[in-house]
């Protein structure tokens, strides 16, 4: 008879498998709403995941800004491209194509 153990050595690798199998055929497919923008009850686009308690959102003109958790825009959409925080500090792409590292105020440092 199977010990606990001995069915858990053998189903993680198996959930694993499924799983990796699952993401392939999904993103082959096309339909991978994982890797697509959400939009957010305040009509943004929320483009990636929440880090440091705020989230990259793109608005109706391409313009780039953050989000917090409740879902208010505390930086406004006005970069060409963004990065998430770290640490405090995102990086913005400005107008002129420069590269700007901001404060979560929204200050350029």
């Amino acid at each position: 008879m199977l010990s606990i153990l001995q069915v858990i050595i053998v189903l993680i690798p198996v959930t694993v498998f499924i799983y990796v199998a699952y993401m392939i055929i999904k993103m082959a497919s096309g339909h991978d709403d994982l890797l697509e923008p959400e939009v957010d009850l305040f009509g943004s686009e929320v483009v990636f995941i929440y880090k440091e308690g705020m989230t990259i959102v793109k608005d109706e003109r391409g313009c780039y800004g953050f989000q917090d958790l409740s879902g208010k825009i505390v930086i406004p959409c006005q970069w060409k491209f963004a990065d998430n925080f770290s640490e405090g500090l995102a990086r913005v792409k400005d107008d002129n194509e420069k590269w700007l590292t901001i404060d979560k105020s929204g200050n350029i440092v």
